[in-house]
């Protein structure tokens, strides 16, 4: 099995390689275990599932780190959002 790997993400599991984009690289993963799957990272040496944030819904507010987490991960909120809960604090 092989991984398609793209700024650090598998972005695709093949069986087998073919013609890519240079910007793209193919990494084995036959012996690979647990098996990397689309969405993992891969640092050049090991890949790491990706991490699910659970956000605990009964609060009134987020936590911190829960805010940082959220801005940190591909700014799945937006700024106004974010002052938002801020001011909630």
């Amino acid at each position: 099995m092989k991984a398609l790997v793209f700024d650090s993400k598998v972005v695709q599991v093949e069986a087998e390689e073919f013609d890519v984009s240079q910007a793209l690289t193919w990494v084995d993963i036959t012996d690979v275990n647990p098996r990397p799957k689309v969405g993992w990272s891969y640092n050049g040496i090991v890949f790491t599932p990706p991490v699910l944030l659970v956000i605990d819904r009964s609060k009134e507010a987020l936590t911190a780190e829960e805010v940082a987490t959220l801005m940190v991960s591909k700014s799945i909120i937006t700024r106004a959002e974010f002052d938002a809960i801020k001011a909630a604090r």
